[in-house]
């Protein structure tokens, strides 16, 4: 073995901080509960914890540090692991019997999700919005691997045949078989036995509702217009695939994406391309991204033969005033001088005209008199950028943005942007596209 894996692997042990903060799986109960179980095997730092994903699905990315506990899978595999039927009107495992279920629209439907809110929980009392009864109820009991097993233990499942009756009698419930993994000693005493892949869940749910679409009651063109609308869609390098690659618009299909790329279309792409077929009352959730908050870093050399005038540099010098934490007292104290002193239509335009130098002449006052506040850093600042540099692209919180210009070459989008409204403006939203990266060079102390 690698001495730099032997090192990963006794992370856990050696180097694991335990503060209630979840950056591991560690950090969760079923794991501190295994290492109680366990003591012989947890203070080993070397013990090896394994785990079994049904879908190739690999969580560390090398198969010899697998160290999970539990199997991974998506709702159908579910079934195939844990020996209980994700079917019918039983299908979960975990409230099993004391699940909440019905028969509408031709399908099974699963209610009674409210009872696992806390038992104040403003939804437990709406009615309307749900099937028309408040939730009172407290969540279903939870069972330990201990009595799955003993239950087990006394049903009597039919061998695998052909010529093999399949109908489960009524003390069976939904199991189907013993799962074989109680064969392994540990398995009944685990409090977390299957996880979930979420990003798998997500797929499927993803390939029944894209099924539906065909079936919506919505003219042909609309639906021809949703699949133009996928296609013509660009992204960030890294953050999805060329998801125009799946869609074929004439034969109204789209087919073929990764899960990740589901996730995309599901959490940010439908919401937009299906709003106009929802009634004018109806918003759709909009997320907001704001990566211009971050510190930013330019690549590649300095674009030549690009000048810029004073009045150039003194808009670039005011934009960064508004967006240095360290400034903003100065400028609200300034803003009110300025409404003290001037009529109500006149004060911004004064405010915006005069801080600069006034800012200055502050800091000067504080150099004086050896304020605790001052610092080379705002006096450098304060006297404005000395140089001035255009590039074509920069990094932003690890994602790359291009200029409009070279990104319209690609086939991926990096020159996006969204800046909130300041001043009288600030819950106006505007969206445009990154047309240069202007880096300001201040005076270094």
């Amino acid at each position: 073995m690698s001495t730099h894996t032997a090192t990963d692997m006794k992370w856990l042990k050696e180097k694991q901080v335990d503060n209630d903060v979840m950056r591991h799986p560690a950090d969760r109960e079923a794991w501190k509960k295994f290492d109680r179980t366990f003591p012989k095997l947890a203070v080993d730092s070397r013990s090896v914890r394994l785990g079994l994903a049904t879908d190739r699905f690999n969580l560390f990315g090398v198969l010899n540090q697998h160290r999970m506990m539990w199997t991974v899978n998506d709702f159908p595999a579910y079934a195939m692991v844990s020996g209980w039927s994700t079917r019918a009107y039983m299908a979960c495992p975990v409230c099993r019997e004391n699940i909440t279920s019905s028969w509408h629209a031709g399908k099974v439907c699963y209610l009674g999700q409210r009872r696992w809110l806390h038992w104040d929980h403003e939804w437990r009392e709406k009615d309307k919005e749900f099937h028309g009864e408040k939730e009172h109820r407290l969540k279903p009991g939870e069972w330990s691997g201990a009595q799955i097993l003993e239950q087990l233990n006394r049903l009597d499942f039919a061998h695998f045949g052909t010529n093999v009756s399949r109908t489960r009698p009524s003390t069976h419930m939904n199991w189907m078989h013993k799962s074989m993994f109680f064969e392994l000693l540990c398995w009944s005493k685990l409090k977390l036995r299957h996880i979930l892949d979420v990003m798998h869940v997500e797929k499927n749910v993803f390939d029944t509702l894209v099924g539906t679409i065909p079936d919506i009651d919505v003219k042909p063109n609309d639906k021809k217009e949703f699949l133009k609308f996928l296609s013509s869609v660009k992204f960030p390098d890294g953050y999805a695939s060329n998801i125009a690659c799946y869609v074929k618009v004439d034969r109204g299909k789209l087919a073929g994406l990764k899960s990740h790329d589901c996730h995309v279309v599901l959490q940010r792409l439908l919401p937009m391309g299906i709003q106009h077929l929802f009634p004018a009352d109806v918003d759709v959730r909009k997320e907001k991204l704001s990566v211009f908050a971050q510190i930013a870093r330019s690549f590649e050399d300095p674009i030549c033969g690009e000048s810029f005038s004073k009045k150039d540099i003194e808009v670039a010098h005011w934009f960064v005033f508004h967006n240095c934490d360290e400034t903003l007292s100065y400028l609200d104290k300034h803003e009110n001088m300025m409404k003290q002193t001037h009529l109500s239509h006149l004060y911004a335009k004064k405010h915006r005209e005069l801080f600069p130098q006034w800012f200055v002449e502050y800091v000067n006052q504080l150099k004086a008199s050896n304020s605790p506040v001052y610092t080379e850093e705002l006096y450098n600042f304060a006297f404005g950028p000395i140089h001035i540099e255009l590039y074509s692209g920069c990094h932003v919180n690890g994602v790359k943005f291009l200029a409009g210009a070279q990104d319209d070459k690609l086939c991926t989008q990096n020159n996006g942007v969204h800046v909130l409204g300041g001043g009288e403006s600030t819950d106006i939203e505007f969206y445009g596209k990154l047309t240069s990266v202007v880096q300001l060079l201040y005076k270094d102390r």
